[in-house]
């Protein structure tokens, strides 16, 4: 029986099919390239480093995106109509689910994408050139970039060619110049020892997933076909084509990095393209790879301004409700399509929203095309004598491989997003459900009405559930949206700004004057009096605690990055822990009394900054009467005012068996809420990372939530720092940590208050002494040491020049080096 789409999309006007292979193929090819080739190398070199498996990554992602090709490729040709997964739902099981899908795309599926997209050429544009505001860039990308479309398919079609064209010659000329570097990195992209445990690791799993996010739009000429010349044949081909371009493109990029910058330099960081740059053209180098990330994005924008629209257009054929968005002007472009997703993109733009939204179509979208690949199958039980001008080749085998890939990339998500994930299984459903209140003659109004509102409350839920924005469907974000980590730690540091930071104009205000005077004040005196001193003493008593080690533990430190950083600066990984909670990411923007705010962290810090420990009762109570909560504000103002740039926070927890999993900022998760903060050293270049977690590390504490100790066991053996810890290890109920530094230090640095002179065992420990015992503060007097009294007025131990410990007088204080022999 035909259905009521079906009578009025034969009653809507004949498409201008005007479009010919190479465009449909610009299309799809740089529909797909966006930012993730570009910034994601960084994030899988965490956890792999070994150059097989890196490049099997993309290999993998870039067959399971061939295997949807041909699958969307059969489909485009059984059924030539634009519109995409929309079209082919509703004609494969049901106009609702269709409509499901279309609502999705129409809105928010391609809005968002080309919103981040805007946002990061903004930002790349004004670090590349250095003019003009990385907001207004991105707006006049945008609307240029529409104007361009809206003239006719000829202009728009030429401009997407052009565009992709120089796009590709532009990677191209990267990978051709990255051959000749003559200095290569000592990486194997061969099989070796270890490859295949890797591949079928966790880590590699994981991976996948932002590398599919890298592959999205490997299907863009199927939402265009009724526009497509000879679509029987052209839209299996661009998909074919373009997808396979990208696949070469993707893994000879991806090589060309690992080959030509050294691992530890692009491990953990955004920028992998702007850092490689620099290695393949010279000091100008990252401007280079900037430049093509811009033109990257310009073409990315493009070729989805392109098709978002054609979406909306088939809805508004099929339904009268949305009848305008179906309207063409005299050159056949949807004008009031493109107009309505160019108010959808300014709006997210303007907000700053999108990230959240776009949480909640990852999920749907990767449902939608489960849907559609599987599709194939179900029309050929269905349909078996519907014409087929093109068929899948090795069928059924691409249908079933991309499905179990995209069901457990979806089952991740559900894992890692729950709510939004929940969000967008709850608008599938509802399209599914409806199918029930349906009847022969098709889609009733009141239906129509349900869905549209059904679906927008639930995009709504979603964003009101989700607090942070995290990372977008398409890529690993490039550049942060708003204000980054890194701008709001100088700004809580009483530090400059960039001009284009949305913090900038608060940094006028005198109130923000004032607490940047006071900390530049409290900082040089703590330089002077304090840590130049500190660091000519290291230089001639301890060069070499100095020297790089895989990992410093600072047990029992809240948030007193300051001194663990002086001491080793040169460690990969530093490891935090107290009973302080991380409150939420501060955000100066959202603070309704910031001047009371940043006078609280200043009280908070006051003791830390005057003598060489923190107060912890005072420092809970200033942190919490304002909206800087927690131990956050104040590991970002050490990280800055220590010249570092914050590149990457996430947040997450330890499960039970050490490993830490990503989760939004105060949601439930693990037992042991922890945070990750990447960040680059301004002096020495040097990537590293800073962990701080939650826990309770006594015996007891431990044997309750063991993930802490079992996470910091896997980073091996490292150096350790103890300093005004309460004498704790001094008690039975510490032994376990204790018992644990003293396996996994080959350093320690500690001042009497760490582990008693007792534990370390002459014939595996070498002692050296510093300053002088006076015994423990009153306050701990129970805790006084004989025997290190003895043995620092036998000794005669070189003084320190620098207050450590409680003993924040240089002539009270003592420092103890314990070497493992």
């Amino acid at each position: 029986m035909t259905t009521v789409t079906e009578t009025r999309s034969a009653k809507s006007r004949v498409p201008q099919r005007t479009i010919g292979f190479v465009t449909a193929s610009s299309i799809v090819i740089a529909n797909i390239i966006g930012t993730g080739i570009f910034t994601s190398l960084g994030f899988q070199l965490v956890d792999i480093q070994s150059g097989f498996p890196l490049l099997m990554l993309w290999i993998i992602g870039g067959l399971t995106a061939l295997c949807g090709a041909l699958c969307y490729s059969e489909l485009s040709a059984a059924l030539p109509r634009s519109g995409g997964e929309y079209h082919f739902l509703s004609q494969i099981y049901h106009p609702a689910l269709g409509f499901m899908a279309g609502f999705v795309s129409a809105t928010v599926g391609f809005a968002a994408p080309i919103a981040l997209a805007a946002m990061a050429f903004g930002q790349y544009f004004f670090g590349v050139f250095g003019v003009g505001s990385p907001v207004l860039l991105s707006f006049v990308v945008v609307w240029a970039v529409t104007a361009f479309h809206l003239g006719s398919l000829q202009v728009g079609g030429a401009f997407q060619n052009l565009s992709t064209l120089v796009k590709l010659l532009l990677i191209g000329a990267l990978i051709a110049s990255g051959l000749f570097v003559h200095t290569k990195q000592p990486i194997s992209f061969l099989p070796g020892p270890g490859s295949g445990i890797a591949i079928f690791g966790a880590p590699f799993a994981v991976a996948l997933v932002y590398v599919m996010y890298s592959y999205s739009g490997w299907n863009a000429a199927a939402y265009i076909t009724g526009e497509i010349k000879k679509p029987e044949k052209n839209v299996p081909r661009s998909l074919l084509v373009g997808t396979g371009i990208v696949i070469v493109i993707y893994v000879l990029l991806n090589a060309i990095f690992l080959a030509t910058t050294p691992v530890q330099e692009m491990k953990g960081q955004l920028q992998v393209a702007l850092i490689a740059g620099k290695h393949i053209f010279g000091t100008d180098g990252g401007r280079v790879a900037g430049a093509v990330i811009c033109l990257g994005l310009v073409s990315a924008i493009s070729s989805m301004t392109w098709i978002g629209p054609r979406v909306s257009m088939s809805m508004g054929e099929d339904h009268w409700l949305l009848r305008m968005l179906g309207r063409k002007n005299p050159h056949g472009i949807p004008t009031n399509a493109i107009v309505l997703q160019l108010l959808i993109v300014n709006l997210l733009l303007l907000t700053r929203s999108f990230e959240s939204v776009v949480q909640y179509t990852q999920f749907s979208l990767l449902l939608c095309s489960l849907f559609t690949v599987v599709g194939v199958m179900v029309l050929r039980a269905t349909r078996p004598k519907l014409a087929r001008p093109y068929r899948v080749w090795a069928y059924p085998l691409p249908p079933i491989i991309f499905a179990i890939i995209t069901v457990w990339m979806m089952f991740y998500l559900l894992l890692s997003k729950t709510i939004e994930s929940l969000a967008g299984l709850a608008t599938a459903l509802v399209g599914v459900l409806r199918k029930r209140r349906e009847t022969a003659q098709g889609l009733k109004l009141q239906s129509s009405i349900a869905l549209v509102a059904t679906a927008m409350l639930t995009t709504a839920f979603s964003v009101s559930a989700q607090e942070i924005p995290q990372t977008a469907p398409r890529a690993i974000p490039v550049a942060p949206v708003g204000a980054g980590p890194n701008d709001i730690a100088r700004f809580l540091a009483g530090m400059p700004v960039p001009d284009n930071s949305p913090l900038a104009p608060l940094t006028r205000d005198p109130a923000w004057q004032a607490h940047a005077a006071f900390f530049e004040t409290e900082f040089t005196k703590l330089s002077q009096r304090q840590l130049q001193k500190l660091h000519a003493w290291e230089t001639t008593n301890l060069p070499e605690v100095t020297q790089p080690t895989p990992v410093a533990f600072y047990m029992f430190s809240g948030p007193d990055f300051l001194y663990v950083d002086q001491f080793f600066p040169n460690a990969s990984v530093y490891v935090l822990c107290g009973k302080e909670s991380m409150g939420p990411p501060p955000d100066p923007l959202r603070i309704p009394n910031l001047p009371g705010a940043l006078g609280n962290l200043e009280n908070a810090m006051k003791s830390s900054l005057n003598t060489t420990y923190f107060i912890t009762k005072d420092m809970k109570v200033d942190l919490q009467q304002q909206n800087l909560n927690g131990v956050l504000p104040i590991l970002y103002v050490f990280i800055a005012r220590a010249d570092k740039s914050i590149t990457n926070v996430t947040f997450g927890s330890l499960n039970s068996n050490g490993t830490f999993e990503e989760s939004a900022p105060g949601r439930k998760g693990g037992s042991t809420p922890g945070v990750r903060i990447r960040y680059t050293d301004n002096q020495s270049g040097n990537a590293q990372t800073l962990y701080y977690f939650t826990t309770d590390i006594s015996d007891g504490g431990i044997k309750s939530a063991p993930g802490f100790l079992k996470f910091c066991q896997r980073l091996g053996v490292g150096s350790s720092f103890l300093k005004s810890s309460s004498y704790l290890m001094f008690e039975q109920g510490f032994a376990t940590i204790r018992n644990f530094i003293l396996e996994h230090s080959t350093r320690i640095v500690q001042d009497d208050s760490g582990i008693p002179l007792a534990y370390f065992d002459p014939n595996k420990w070498r002692l050296r002494l510093f300053g002088v015992y006076l015994g423990p503060l009153d306050i701990f007097k129970q805790h006084y040491q004989p025997r290190l009294q003895e043995i620092f007025r036998q000794g005669n131990p070189p003084p320190l020049d620098f207050g450590f410990g409680y003993r924040w007088n240089y002539k009270e204080a003592n420092l103890i080096m314990a070497e493992r022999k």
